[in-house]
């Protein structure tokens, strides 16, 4: 795809058959694929914590790079925050400063061990159940 400069001079972006044909080490064609043959609309739940340096919010970006058209992704962004009141506040509180980078480390592995992540989840995979 063209970005930046070049597409702010009018370079035109490939198509997604382009893309397809041209881009040798790109997954999205074949990601592309599968999720047309999968059918229906996927939910697609990206957790991010405020102190998380590894987290970015994937909506509308994904969109970008797999499912242009927008037929096969349901892609939700939610904030996932520590698991007592306290904690929660204060990770809200710090959302917007680099102090919530203090614990990095521990802010990315919190998400499997947050009770509202795995029930999310676990909902999520139901519905798909009952619809497919």
């Amino acid at each position: 795809m063209v970005s930046g400069t070049d597409k702010e001079h009018g370079v035109a972006e490939l198509s997604w058959e382009q893309r397809a044909r041209v881009a040798t080490h790109d997954v999205a064609p074949q990601l592309q694929k599968l999720l047309a043959n999968l059918g229906g609309r996927l939910p697609w739940l990206n957790y991010i914590h405020p102190g998380d340096p590894v987290a970015y919010p994937l909506d509308p970006l994904i969109f970008d790079l797999v499912d242009g058209e927008r037929r096969h992704l349901e892609v939700e962004d939610v904030l996932a925050t520590r698991n007592d009141l306290f904690g929660s506040v204060i990770d809200l509180v710090l959302e917007q400063t680099e102090f919530a980078l203090l614990n990095g480390g521990t802010a990315h592995d919190s998400y499997f061990s947050n009770p509202g992540v795995a029930a999310r989840i676990a909902g999520a995979v139901k519905a798909a159940a009952r619809r497919g």
